[in-house]
């Protein structure tokens, strides 16, 4: 709808000029920008707090592929079934590093939840990527209807962004946040036992 206030946070804390770019390309997005990097569980909060519609929907800004109409069906699918949360598989580009890590699911920053829930779980002091077991825990704590479903879209590997070395040390970095977070059980059991039903 071109009418809709879309709210966005491109930048958190970039220095590349990117929000000048959306903001001459897209001139109806009220763009949120962070003077200093704040971490992306601040920057979700933030464009939550600001937003008026009831559903919100993530995205990870360096996804390539999305398709708009499979996006649609699946937004419209989440409304039919009354779902809390809605994850699109998240893939990269190696299978191999996917089946590897085994988090195309439970970690994936592509997701449809009601603005309240995501308000209430800022309340949790949630910081850079703990936000999506944050959401997984107040999904299962609060009995909440979960789904899956498969997309094109793919981010690519920190391996790939960053090189070998410097992308498993912040592959690396970023699990211990989560497990400092949520603990070692509780994410292997999200890990190993979080298995919402596919979307169809």
């Amino acid at each position: 709808n071109e009418n809709s206030l879309y709210k966005v946070d491109a930048t958190d804390g970039s220095t590349d000029d990117v929000s000048l770019l959306i903001r001459a390309r897209f001139p109806a997005v009220n763009l949120i920008v962070f003077e200093r990097n704040r971490g992306k569980a601040a920057a979700v909060f933030e464009g939550a707090r600001q937003s008026f519609n009831e559903t919100v929907l993530l995205l990870d800004a360096d996804l390539k592929n999305l398709e708009p109409n499979e996006l649609a069906t699946s937004i419209k699918k989440c409304f039919e079934k009354k779902a809390g949360l809605l994850i699109l598989e998240n893939k990269g580009d190696n299978d191999f590093v996917d089946r590897l890590w085994g988090k195309s699911i439970f970690l994936s920053g592509k997701r449809i939840l009601k603005r309240e829930d995501l308000m209430a779980i800022g309340q949790s002091h949630v910081t850079g990527y703990q936000l999506e077991v944050a959401i997984n825990d107040y999904m299962i704590k609060n009995k909440r209807i979960v789904y899956w479903a498969k997309n094109s879209a793919r981010n690519p590997h920190k391996v790939a962004k960053e090189g070998w070395l410097n992308g498993i040390l912040d592959e690396i970095k970023m699990e211990l946040g989560i497990i400092k977070y949520i603990g070692v059980v509780k994410y292997c059991l999200q890990k190993f036992y979080f298995n919402p039903p596919e979307l169809k």
